[in-house]
C-alpha cells in the first residue's frame, strides 16, 4: 500500500527532528547544566541569606530545679520566633499542666511526683511542628 502525500511528509518532519538531536553540539549540553547548577547555587544561597536571622528559642531557662517541694508562680518570659523577618511569636500554641491566673501566671505545686512543664508549638512558618520545652522539677538528690 503507497503512503499518502501527509505520511511521507510526516515521516519526512520526524526524521529531519532525529538528526538535528544527533547533531546538537555538545557545548550545548554543557552550557544546559551550568545554567540549571547557577540557578540551584543562587536559590540555596538566597534561602540561607533571607533565613539567616530566623530563630524560635526559649527567653529565660530551659529548666528550673528546686531543692524543695513548692508552689511555683512563674511570669512566662516567652520565646522569640521569627520567619524571614516577621514576628510569629502570638502564633505559638502554648500547653502546660500549670494554671493560668488572670494576671498571666502559671501557678503549680512541684514534689517528688509532679514536674510542671510549659510546651511551645510552633504553628506557622519554618519551624512548623516543632516544640519547645520549659520544666520545673525537684533537684535530684545528690548520692555520695
Amino acid at each position: 500500500m503507497a503512503k499518502s502525500g501527509w505520511e511521507k511528509w510526516k515521516s519526512k518532519k520526524k526524521r529531519e527532528v532525529k538528526n538535528k538531536a544527533k547533531k546538537s553540539h555538545w557545548g550545548y549540553f554543557v552550557v544546559a547544566i551550568l545554567f540549571l547548577a547557577g540557578g540551584l547555587a543562587i536559590g540555596y544561597f538566597g534561602a540561607r541569606y533571607l533565613s539567616a536571622d530566623d530563630t524560635f528559642e526559649l527567653k529565660g531557662d530551659k529548666v528550673t530545679e528546686f531543692v524543695a517541694p513548692q508552689t511555683v508562680e512563674y511570669s512566662d518570659e516567652g520565646i522569640s520566633y521569627s520567619f524571614l523577618g516577621k514576628d510569629l511569636s502570638q502564633s505559638v500554641k502554648i500547653t502546660t499542666n500549670m494554671v493560668k491566673n488572670e494576671d498571666g501566671k502559671y501557678t503549680g505545686t512541684v514534689d517528688e511526683e509532679n514536674e510542671l512543664y510549659i510546651i511551645y508549638e510552633a504553628t506557622e512558618g519554618r519551624c512548623k511542628g516543632k516544640t519547645l520545652y520549659r520544666v520545673f522539677r525537684l533537684q535530684e538528690a545528690e548520692v555520695n
